[in-house]
């Protein structure tokens, strides 16, 4: 019996076998393909996630090396005018603290 003849019955319709062949080798196909989109949809979710994260880690280094520098500023500024007027300063850390002291006993 040769291809053509499996292929169609006596009376010239389609063998139901191989349908029924067709259609699970349509279904195994369409799975791998699915499988397929659907490992690539989630690789290219991973990489861009890995992105985004590599990304935040270096703006969040960023502003932290800003704000320490900024700090380290501010400290040489307060150390040099309390340097400069001590007097001064003790009336204002004494003012603030009597300031703070009043709100926290309300």
């Amino acid at each position: 019996m040769d291809v053509s003849s499996k292929r169609k019955s006596e009376n010239g319709e389609v063998d139901l076998d191989t349908i029924v062949a067709d259609v699970a080798t349509l279904k195994r196909d369409i799975a791998k393909i699915l499988e397929h989109v659907k490992t690539a949809t989630v690789d290219s979710a991973v990489d861009t996630a890995q992105g985004l994260a590599e990304e935040l880690s270096d703006t969040a280094a960023g502003i932290y090396k800003d704000l320490s520098k900024r700090g380290q500023r501010t400290v040489k500024v307060v150390s040099r005018k309390v340097e400069d007027q001590p007097v001064m300063s003790l009336l204002v850390a004494f003012s603030v603290g009597l300031v703070v002291s009043r709100l926290i006993s309300r």
